[in-house]
């Protein structure tokens, strides 16, 4: 199986194997990991994590960022099947790139440029619905989401000390957002 991903403008070709005998999603989060680490980015900055499952679904994704000098670094892919897929995906991006760094057709700072959240052409970050409440992306449980949710709407509050109104419309937007998404209300 062959597919063109684009990547801030730029086209990578990527090839994944159709066969079941393909590597485990830890391999490929170790081989992303170890060529990061060729090119001076340590173990601990660097975060995988994935979702939506490993049979066949629509909402499967996977997400690798890191930290480099302060500046978080990230690539998200959802454009195949399986999480596995996706991890493979985002390892073969990120070992094109370090090679292409070792080899000295690209600097350091192109590379990390095009992975840079605040990168120019690229849209800011947007928190997700569970990142405004404080919940991890899993999370599921809309009584835990809710609770989750007053302890946030105590701090932000527009009458507590240091309320934020505008914080709090979009933790209200964010409780909709997720309860819809819960409830089957879309």
């Amino acid at each position: 199986m062959e597919q063109n991903i684009e990547v801030n403008g730029n086209k990578i070709f990527l090839k994944i194997s159709p066969y079941s005998a393909r590597l485990s999603i830890a391999t490929y989060k170790r081989k992303a990991i170890d060529a990061l680490a060729k090119i001076g980015i340590e173990q601990r900055y660097i975060d995988i994590q994935f979702g939506g499952g490993s049979g066949f679904r629509e909402n499967s994704w996977a997400e690798m960022s890191w930290i480099v000098n302060g500046q978080e670094h990230k690539y998200r892919c959802d454009s195949q099947t399986k999480d596995v897929d996706n991890v493979a995906a985002i390892a073969q991006v990120i070992a094109q790139d370090s090679k292409a760094v070792r080899r000295g057709l690209k600097s350091f700072g192109q590379v990390m440029n095009q992975f840079r959240l605040d990168a120019p052409g690229t849209t800011p970050h947007q928190k997700t619905a569970r990142e405004i409440i404080g919940v991890e992306s899993y999370v599921n449980d809309m009584a835990y989401i809710t609770f989750q949710y007053k302890q946030r709407a105590k701090e932000l509050h527009p009458d507590s000390q240091n309320g934020d109104k505008e914080a709090m419309q979009k933790l209200n937007e964010a409780l909709a957002e997720l309860h819809k998404e819960l409830n089957g209300d879309l």
